[in-house]
Parts: structure tokens; C-alpha cells; sequence
């Protein structure tokens, strides 16, 4: 293999030799070659001796060759401020950005332009931020890992409340209701025969590795720790020893005699409700612009869930009877309305007088009331006093704070304008934001 490989490199040199020409000896000079580069040199000369003069550019041309330059250094521009030229100056410039840290005086130059920037651009991802907060811990966590923490926190907490701990992981780690359903009424007949035969150990007593047991019971999280937490007790069964057994669930003998404290665990599994996050406010101030004015709304406000998408196919189809029949106002109106429920939440942005938007995020079935305290909360202590009214993008002031989005038509998105009902108020307040939300001022 080696000389199959050494033949090849062979004949690649060869190639590249004849490719190059003759050669000559290094003590050796070229004649040849020298009288060729200086026949060369002649021709040249005589060529550049009859070639035309070249004319000095007009006025025009002058003005166009400066327009052109100054678009280029405009590119050039925006081309570093890119987020690829930003890596490439990252990468290459490795060891200039060490010497830059290394010199005090580079660190204070580099301090003093990024003040000169301005305020921070907020990217797409971080614009519409949906974020809930856990019942529990209190917690922010976004919409897509807010399972993961419920099951961790459940978890933490099952040492010092197992029974109702339990029964909240039952009801909130698993999302498909039907399956929460099947595994509570199970779990109910199993305590009904232990409540009616207290006497009888084969009531008292649950075969784990059963089929029926595995696929309506432990497909749902929690409820191996519901049967613990009940008086159940974990043993090994049926074999010649311990170790060879199957796993039972077996009530001790003070569960199995205490029938109200059973009833009271069947009623506790019964009528526990599962976590249900509150929506996190997410309040961001932005700098006034054309930018602030526009909505980009991101795919987590419309993504739907297995219940959702089966009553928007039923609703579908009801558009679909609803265009063979005449329809009146009031009937479109309401039916204006139900489309709106399909989405999740809503965005909305209050223009301040001090020239900043205020945005924060809200479900659509809640009120006007909500977001008029959201707008009190973000104002100055000393402006709190003083009221202040809201207007929506009609133009129209808000009157009724006990309306919904919804209902007000803000939903999806609305941005709407605050002002002090004082005059005086209004035209002397430079500043009404609170000075803790001015230091995460945010541009688009």
C-alpha cells in the first residue's frame, strides 16, 4: 500500500516539474531570460510612450466619485455593526481584545463609547416574553419549562405534605385530562373496597406489576406517593423469599381500621385542582419610535394545545353551516368575539407623557382594571396620587375598567396612551416612570 502510495506522489511531482518549464543551474545566469525581460521592459515603455494622456475627472465625475466613496464607508459601517462582523472581530481579534483588557486606558475608552451607544436593543426572542410564575415557590419560569419546575418543586415539598403534594403532582404533572380522570376513579375504587371491607386484608391490597394497575395508576406521576402518603406501605410478595416477590401495596393495620382518614384522602384526591401559573407581567420599558408603534407578535401566542385545536375544528365546521344562513349584526358581532378566545394572551403598550412605551402582558379575559394597575405601579411614588386616565386606540377614554380585553377589542395587541387628568400635572412631569425601570431602558 505504501508504494502504491509512493508511485502516485511520484508521478504528482513530475506533473508539477513539467507544468513549471525549463530550468536552469543556480550558478548559471538566464540570458535568455534576462534579454526576454529586458525586450519586455522596451515594449512597455514604448507602449506607455503612445498611449493618450490621461484627462483630469470633471466636476461631475469628481462630485459622483465622492458620492460613491461616502455610500461605501455607509456599508462598511453597517457591516460592523453586524452580529457575523461582531464574531469575526471576535475570533480574529483574539489577542488584540487581550491587550485591550490588559491597558486601563483601552478599558476606559471602551466604557466611554458603549455609554455613547445608547440604550440596549431588545432582540425578537426577548420582545414578547411569555413567563409564569409558579404557585407554589413564586418562581418566573418561561411557558415551555414551567412543567419541569412544578415536577421539581412537587417533589422538594412531598416530605413535608406527601398527601396533598401528591394529589397536586396526580393533577398537574400530567397534562391529558382523561388520563387524570381514569387514574382518580381507579384510585377511588381501591379506597371505596378498603373503606366498605375494613376487616378483609385482600381489599387492603395492591398488586403493582398489575397490567390494569400500571396503565391507569402509575401513568400518572404522583400516584405511587398518593398511595404512601394514604397508609399504604411498599412490601415484597408471592416468592420463596424476599428478593424473588413481586411488589405489593399494602395497607398497615392502623390505615386499614381508620376508614375516615381514608374517606378524607378519597375526598382530598377529589377535589384538588391542578397549578396553574399566573401569568408573569414581564413590564418592559422602550424608547419612543416607529419600531415601539408596530406589533411582531411571536408563534407562542397562537399555539394551541390538543383541547384547543379540537374546538377550533367544531368551530370550524360551525363557520362552515353558519355561510349557508343569513346572518344579523349582533350574530357576527358575537361570533367576532368567540374568534378572539383563541389566543392566548395579549400584549399591551401604554405611551407614557415622558416620551417612553410601557408594555406588559396580560391574558385576554382579564379587565381594563389590571392594566390601569400595572400603569399605577410603574409611575413615581409621588405621582401616585395625582389620577390619570387611559386611552384606547380609538381615541376613546376608558370608562369601564370592568370590561375585558377581550371585549374591548385590545386583543392581541393594543397600544394605548396615558395621561394625567391635571393639565398642569400633565405639562410640567419630565419624568414619570419610576427611576428602577429607567435604568433597563430598552430600544427597538
Amino acid at each position: 500500500m505504501d508504494r502504491i502510495k509512493g508511485f502516485f506522489e511520484e508521478k504528482k511531482m513530475d506533473s508539477k516539474f513539467k507544468r513549471a518549464g525549463e530550468g536552469h543551474k543556480l550558478d548559471s545566469s538566464s540570458s535568455s531570460g534576462a534579454a526576454s525581460g529586458r525586450a519586455g521592459a522596451a515594449s512597455g515603455a514604448g507602449a506607455a510612450s503612445t498611449a493618450p494622456a490621461r484627462r483630469p475627472p470633471t466636476a461631475a465625475g469628481a462630485n459622483a466619485a465622492c458620492a460613491a466613496a461616502q455610500r461605501q464607508q455607509q456599508l462598511n459601517a453597517k457591516s460592523n455593526t453586524t452580529v457575523t462582523g461582531k464574531v469575526f472581530r471576535q475570533t480574529s481579534g483574539e489577542n488584540t481584545a487581550q491587550a485591550a483588557t490588559a491597558s486601563p486606558a483601552l478599558e476606559r475608552q471602551q466604557s466611554s463609547e458603549a455609554a455613547a451607544a445608547g440604550p440596549v436593543v431588545v432582540t425578537e426572542s426577548k420582545l414578547f416574553p411569555v413567563r409564569l410564575v409558579c404557585p407554589v415557590c413564586s418562581s418566573s419560569h418561561s411557558r415551555s419549562s414551567i412543567y419541569e419546575h412544578y415536577d421539581a418543586c412537587l417533589r422538594s415539598s412531598l416530605s413535608r405534605e406527601s398527601l396533598t403534594t401528591s394529589c397536586a403532582m396526580i393533577h398537574t404533572l400530567t397534562r391529558d385530562k382523561e388520563t387524570v380522570a381514569m387514574c382518580v376513579n381507579t384510585i377511588c375504587k381501591y379506597l371505596d373496597n378498603a373503606i366498605a371491607h375494613p376487616g378483609e386484608e385482600k381489599y387492603g391490597r395492591v398488586r403493582v406489576n398489575n397490567k390494569a394497575f400500571q396503565e391507569r395508576v402509575t401513568a400518572c406521576p404522583g400516584a405511587k406517593e398518593f398511595f404512601l402518603a394514604a397508609g399504604f406501605e411498599s412490601r415484597m410478595q408471592g416468592g420463596d423469599d424476599t428478593a424473588s416477590g413481586e411488589e405489593f401495596l399494602v395497607l398497615n393495620d392502623d390505615a386499614r381500621t381508620d376508614t375516615e382518614r381514608l374517606q378524607m384522602c378519597k375526598d382530598i384526591l377529589t377535589s384538588t385542582e391542578p397549578l396553574k401559573g399566573e401569568l408573569d407581567r414581564c413590564v418592559q420599558v422602550f424608547h419612543m419610535s416607529a419600531s415601539a408603534m408596530s406589533f411582531s407578535l411571536p408563534t407562542s401566542f397562537f399555539r394551541l394545545s390538543t383541547e384547543e385545536l379540537k374546538r377550533e375544528q367544531q368551530r370550524l365546521k360551525q363557520e362552515a353551516g353558519q355561510l349557508t344562513q343569513l346572518r344579523t349584526k349582533a350574530m357576527r358581532d358575537r361570533d367576532a368575539q368567540a374568534a378572539l378566545r383563541h389566543y392566548r394572551y395579549c400584549v399591551v403598550r401604554v405611551r407614557m407623557p415622558d416620551s417612553l412605551v410601557l408594555q406588559a402582558m396580560f391574558y385576554p379575559g382579564e379587565t381594563l382594571l389590571k392594566v390601569r394597575h400595572v400603569v399605577h405601579s410603574a409611575i413615581r411614588e409621588d405621582l401616585e396620587p395625582y389620577p390619570f386616565s387611559l386611552v384606547d386606540p380609538s381615541g376613546r377614554v376608558v370608562t369601564d375598567d370592568t370590561m375585558t380585553l377581550s371585549a374591548a377589542k385590545w386583543v392581541p395587541h393594543a397600544l394605548i396612551t396615558m395621561r394625567f387628568d391635571d393639565a398642569a400635572v400633565q405639562s410640567r412631569t419630565q419624568q414619570v416612570v419610576q427611576p428602577a425601570l429607567l435604568r433597563s431602558v430598552l430600544s427597538l
